[in-house]
């Protein structure tokens, strides 16, 4: 279950809706209650950075710096995504890099 935290992860804007719902079904277990709470974390401080990222989108003359800055965020999700998919699976708890941390 940790896993699949993280793999629900990667689905960008929503990735933080499988998180949640596996966090508050699977309190009892910690490692899986530290590493769904991880996941939540990391897609709460990426969702800004995408929204902001659309909204250059919407800018002309930053339109190709937008669009290269969320294939750079996109990339980046994914990457510690499966890092910490990986992670779980081997029954380590992993840390996302530069996550806030919303929910403690």
């Amino acid at each position: 279950m940790g896993m699949l935290c993280y793999i629900l992860g990667i689905f960008g804007l929503l990735g933080w809706v499988g998180p949640l719902i596996i966090w508050q079904t699977r309190k009892d277990s910690a490692f899986i209650n530290d590493q769904a709470k991880e996941v939540l974390n990391w897609e709460l401080t990426i969702i800004p950075i995408y929204l902001l990222v659309m909204v250059t989108f919407c800018i002309p003359i930053v339109n190709i710096l937008g669009f290269l800055c969320f294939f750079a965020t996109l990339i980046t999700n994914l990457v510690f995504c499966i890092i910490g998919a990986v992670k779980a699976s081997q029954g380590v708890a992993y840390r996302m890099p530069f996550s806030i941390k919303y929910v403690k």
